[in-house]
């Protein structure tokens, strides 16, 4: 990503290139959560067959949208009521149903591969 959470938390909103680092933020955090998606969703739709490695990947892909929402809320909490609230809080509130589809996708695909 091309900004970090350190420098969401050094800026206020009061400046135009605030918003604009806001907006570039919040849209990779998004993007980068719906590739993760997009990469259970395969599996899921079986463009490619369960397997250990297809499993990893999936887990990846959950891990990495879990620290994905985990940073959206702390600057969520640093920015609460401020110029950018509603910019990040948006993009946390996508990023939570993403993390709440992901993570029934793979419990699915945890159950299928489960050895008994």
């Amino acid at each position: 990503m091309k900004h970090t959470i350190s420098t969401m938390k050094i800026i206020s909103g009061s400046a135009d290139n605030d918003r604009m680092v806001a907006a570039e933020f919040c849209s990779d955090a998004i993007t980068e959560a719906q590739s993760r998606l997009d990469r259970i969703k395969s599996i899921a739709d079986l463009r490619s067959v369960l397997d250990s490695a297809q499993l990893a990947i999936a887990a990846d892909a959950r891990a990495g949208i879990r620290h994905i929402h985990a940073a959206m809320q702390d600057v969520s909490e640093f920015h609460h009521q401020g110029a950018l609230s509603q910019r990040v809080d948006d993009a946390l509130l996508k990023i939570a149903k993403m993390q709440d589809e992901v993570e029934a996708l793979y419990r699915s695909l945890h159950m299928l591969y489960a050895r008994d």
